[in-house]
């Protein structure tokens, strides 16, 4: 297992063994988030060593979108000026994503990698237990 040391905090990091994307497909538009696109973004994990994992099960569906859209709307805001999710959004997908999500499946499906990590595309990343930035 790979360590490397963050320079701006002295702390060290584990380096992924497995690199698990949530999105709804393995494109991901616009300019802004190029690196995220699937060929791209696994031609690079894998110079690194790193497996990729496309988890398709867990990405939010196009009802549960939908109503993220509908609050942004009400607001008079775009996606990309989106600070937060909404209640409902959040509501909607751990009812229909991660409660029925068989977990068990996504450990077997690691295996023996000891340091997965779950990508989602955001510009200001929030632990979702904490709702502190994640750094």
């Amino acid at each position: 297992m790979a360590l490397s040391q963050d320079r701006s905090s002295g702390r060290s990091k584990q380096q992924a063994s497995t690199f698990s994307s949530t999105s709804v497909s393995d494109a991901v538009r616009g300019s802004r988030y190029s690196f995220a696109n699937a060929s791209r973004l696994q031609a690079d994990l894998s110079a690194r060593g790193i497996d990729y994992l496309h988890i398709r099960d867990l990405a939010p569906s196009t009802d549960t979108r939908q109503l993220q859209k509908l609050a942004d709307a009400a607001v008079g805001t775009t996606k990309a000026e989106r600070q937060a999710l909404t209640p409902a959004f959040i509501a909607a997908y751990e009812e229909r994503n991660t409660k029925p999500f068989d977990w068990d499946d996504l450990v077997a499906a690691l295996g023996e990698h000891n340091a997965p990590v779950i990508f989602c595309v955001e510009r200001t990343p929030v632990s979702s237990e904490t709702g502190s930035s994640v750094t």
